[in-house]
Parts: structure tokens; C-alpha cells; sequence
């Protein structure tokens, strides 16, 4: 009966990840899996299931390589690319269990981690942290704040493997035409407002630059939401408070910096390739857009801080390696995480992409000095929060999307848009399923 109504709230959080019903109950249909082993398969071999490459695949083929030469231990990786983004991930998992198909680590990130945890899916790890002086030594180098997500009832359920934040992007390039220098950590409400208005101009080619993009997405929005001390939920997650005062205050203020100050583009532009052509002076986003610039020969960009509307605080998102129950090797798969978590690991694998937990890695990547200010991003990990992710988080996401769209089309106006948003929200937590 407990496994029927895992697999039943699992496959609800699926439907509302996902735009259509076929997608996500397609049991293998549109998904693209690769399979591949790293080592020789003589002895103990994991199953290592990954919704995409979340790094790129010949970096992880040499550190799980390292991995073999060092334990004898061979990996199987298993990449799912699926339509359907999480949910058809999930989906795949699901149907392993069923077929006794069992990965031994998955990789997730911090909005599906409760649902894996609060269905009894993933193992606590304490066990094997105290036996081991090495995980203890990787575990003392993990930032607390990128680990905390993953601690329940005095319980860690997985070795942090990366982290990212929300924070503004600044195109150098507009900034030095409109004669601006990069703001401060403590910049406040008005230095932003004053720098997306001198930011909004006609440039010498005659096309419109605007000085921001609004933050659109349920992750974005939520750095701004905090530093107006709002939130989406309360402190346990168990009622919306995305209708108070406060949230109102911040959302009527991003919508007016569309529609009334006129210094942003409507959500859905090409926010990368506008800010890569000098047409944008900032957006916010965590460390992903780098590679991309880097790939691009694009440089003309520096990181500053969300502005201090009420407070300094910025959202934490993470990617961890969590142990399945039904794995049969959990010990090994308890080493691989480990070694996935080591510093020296981290360094190899987010060169330019998400930003390490471990310490030591965050250290590594402030001396690459790219951008120029990485220095921010550590910064940032002594005031993270986590994005607010229960195990509904599918639903209540998706129920902000839906009314946040009716809103920029006109539809509904902001206080009416949140006090609907709560309603559903609430409903949808307060449900048994």
C-alpha cells in the first residue's frame, strides 16, 4: 500500500511538471538514454542515473574513471534526455523500480529532493558518515548553508555536489555608456531603479537597449521576494504567504518596471541574446549563463548583487547525489558520493558552470577570476535560503506560473493575481495525495 501511494504522489508531482499527459506516461517513449560503463565491470558496478549531462560528459568520465583506479569500483551511467524535462526523469525512475531495474545514486535537484525523502525513496547517510574519517573531512569543507536543504530530523540524506544562487548581471558594455560603475553589495531599491532608467536607451544603431529584464520564473523571482522579506511559503512550507504585504509590494514593483518606468521588455524576450548584443543592462540568473558566455567570446559582463530592498539575502538552489533505498551497494554508492563531493572533484567538474559546495572549490573558482567579481559568488553562500520546494512543489509552481502569465497579458490585476495564487496554493498543500 506504501509503495502504491509513492508511486501515486510521485506520478501527480510528474503530471504538473510537465506540459502534456502523453509525455510523462510514455513509459520509454521520447526518451533518449545513453548507457555507459566506466571501468572494467569486474566487481561491484553502480548504476549512476542522470537527467542530462549535468556536466560535461567526458570531465565526469575522467573523474569516475579516477574513481575506478582509486576502489575497483565501476560506474554505470545512465543519461536520461527526456521530453518533459523533471517529470519524465522521475518518470524514467519510476519505471526502473517497478522493472527491478534499481540505480544505486540518482542525481536531483533541491525542488524534487522532498518528494524523494518524504516517501521513504532515499536513505539518510549518517551511518556511514561516522565510519568514515574521509566523508567526515569532505563534509567539514561543505558551506552549511548548501547542505542544510538536505538535513531532515537531524538526518543528512546526501554530499552536497553544487550549488547555485540568483544575482545580477551586468553588461559592462551598456553600464560604461551610461557612465555607471558596478554597484555595490548594499546597493538599495532606488540605486536600482536609477540604473535601469539610465540604463533604457536609444543606442548609435538606433535599436532600443533596456537597462533589465524582469525576473520572470518561480526560482528568479524568489532572491527578490527575500530581499523584500517575502516569501512564497511560510517558514515550514505548509501555507502560501505569497499574498502578504510584502510579496505584493515586490511583484507590483516588477510589474511596473515594465509597464509604468518601461526600463524592461516583457518576459518571454531572448534575455541571453540581447544581453550578449549590448541591448540589455542586466538580468539575474546564477552562475549557468557562463559557460555559454565563455563559448561565445562574449566577456562585456560582471555580477553584482540582488539589490537590498529590505534585506540582503539571495535563494539557494543545489544538485546532490542522493543513495537509493532499494540499492543493493550502498556502501559503494556512499563512496562515490563522497568522492563526488571532494573539493579536488568539484573543481574538475564546475570549471564555469554551477558554483561548488565545498569550500575549498568555491576558493579555486574566486582566483579564475571569471567574471571579474566571482568573489560574489562565495559571498553569496553565507546568505542563502533555499528556494521553497516541498514535496508539492510541482503543483505550487505551476500554480504560480499560470496566474503570474494571466497578469503580464493583462488579465488580472497584481493583488488579485496573489491573493488567487494563495488560494490555489493552500488547497494544493492542504490536499491528501
Amino acid at each position: 500500500m506504501k509503495h502504491r501511494k509513492v508511486i501515486a504522489l510521485l506520478l501527480c508531482a510528474l503530471l504538473l511538471l510537465t506540459s502534456g499527459l502523453v509525455t510523462v506516461l510514455a513509459d520509454e517513449q521520447g526518451v533518449d538514454m545513453t548507457q555507459d560503463l566506466v571501468g572494467d565491470g569486474s566487481g561491484v558496478t553502480l548504476k549512476l542515473l542522470l537527467p542530462w549531462e549535468t556536466i560535461p560528459k567526458e570531465t565526469l568520465y575522467e573523474i569516475l574513471t579516477e574513481f575506478f583506479n582509486q576502489t575497483g569500483i565501476s560506474t554505470e551511467v545512465i543519461i536520461v534526455n527526456v521530453s518533459g524535462g523533471w517529470a519524465g526523469y522521475f518518470q524514467k525512475i519510476l519505471t526502473m523500480i517497478a522493472a527491478n531495474d534499481y540505480p544505486d545514486l540518482i542525481y536531483i535537484a533541491i525542488e524534487g529532493f522532498r518528494i524523494f525523502q518524504e516517501n521513504d525513496l532515499i536513505i539518510p547517510i549518517d551511518d556511514y558518515i561516522a565510519a568514515s574519517p574521509e566523508a567526515q573531512e569532505v563534509l567539514a569543507d561543505i558551506h552549511p548553508n548548501t547542505i542544510a536543504p538536505y538535513i531532515v530530523d537531524g538526518k543528512h540524506y546526501a554530499m552536497t555536489f553544487e550549488w547555485n544562487n540568483v544575482c545580477t548581471y551586468i553588461n559592462t558594455n551598456v553600464l560604461a555608456k551610461a557612465g555607471l560603475e558596478l554597484p555595490s553589495d548594499d546597493w538599495t531599491k532606488s540605486d536600482f531603479l536609477e540604473y535601469a532608467r539610465k540604463m533604457t536607451y536609444i543606442d548609435e544603431r538606433g535599436q532600443q537597449v533596456y537597462g533589465v529584464a524582469v525576473p520572470n520564473a518561480y526560482f528568479e523571482l524568489s532572491s527578490f521576494m527575500f530581499s523584500n522579506g517575502a516569501s512564497y511559503l511560510n517558514d515550514d512550507w505548509t501555507e502560501s504567504t505569497i499574498n502578504s504585504p510584502e510579496a505584493k509590494e515586490m511583484m507590483q514593483f516588477i510589474y511596473d518596471l515594465v509597464f509604468v518606468e518601461n526600463v524592461s521588455p516583457a518576459p518571454g524576450s531572448n534575455i541571453d541574446n540581447m544581453f550578449m548584443n549590448d541591448l540589455l543592462g542586466m538580468y539575474f540568473a546564477g552562475r549557468w549563463p557562463i559557460s555559454g558566455f565563455v563559448e561565445s567570446g562574449f566577456d562585456a559582463f560582471d555580477v553584482a548583487m540582488i539589490p537590498t530592498f529590505k534585506t540582503c539575502q539571495v535563494v539557494l538552489g543545489g544538485g546532490l547525489h542522493p543513495i537509493m533505498k532499494s540499492s543493493q551497494h550502498k556502501q559503494e554508492a556512499f563512496d562515490l558520493s563522497v568522492f563526488l563531493a571532494k573539493a579536488s572533484t568539484q573543481e574538475k567538474a564546475m570549471a564555469i558552470s554551477s558554483i561548488p559546495t565545498s569550500i575549498q572549490a568555491m576558493e579555486a573558482m574566486v582566483k579564475e577570476g571569471i567574471p571579474n567579481n566571482a568573489a560574489l559568488f562565495q559571498k553569496c553562500a553565507d546568505i542563502a535560503r533555499p528556494v521553497e520546494s516541498p514535496s508539492k512543489y510541482a503543483e505550487i509552481s505551476q500554480i504560480f506560473a499560470r496566474y503570474r502569465s494571466l497578469m503580464w497579458a493583462g488579465e488580472i490585476s497584481v493583488d488579485d493575481m496573489l491573493d488567487a495564487v494563495a488560494a490555489e496554493m493552500n488547497a494544493a498543500l492542504a490536499a491528501d495525495y
